[in-house]
């Protein structure tokens, strides 16, 4: 899941991810998120920063805990399972902003 959106990744995007590929490489060439950005790649500028959770079926609903990953670091097979925010999913918007 991505983005607060209930709609898993496509299984022909899925099956795209390489046990050998970052997240953030995932993210940006896979799903065309690029708002997280390739800074340091050391984990230390946090301009990859995701917020990783996960679905707790007991509760029906998406736990969001304090565990944010480095994008550049993380394996994308590590993030099977989880519920992942990028920059895109934070905040919100208004279609009528300009009204």
């Amino acid at each position: 899941l991505f983005n607060s959106h209930r709609i898993p990744i496509p299984a022909h995007l899925a099956a795209l991810a390489r046990p050998n590929q970052t997240l953030l490489d995932f993210l940006r060439n896979t799903l065309h998120l690029t708002g997280s950005k390739l800074g340091c790649g050391e984990g230390g500028c946090g301009a990859c920063t995701v917020l990783l959770s996960r679905f707790d079926k007991s509760k029906g609903a998406v736990v969001h805990s304090t565990v944010n990953a480095n994008a550049c670091l993380f394996p994308v097979l590590g993030a099977d399972g989880c519920h992942v925010t990028t920059v895109e999913g934070i905040g919100s918007w208004r279609h009528d902003a300009n009204k």
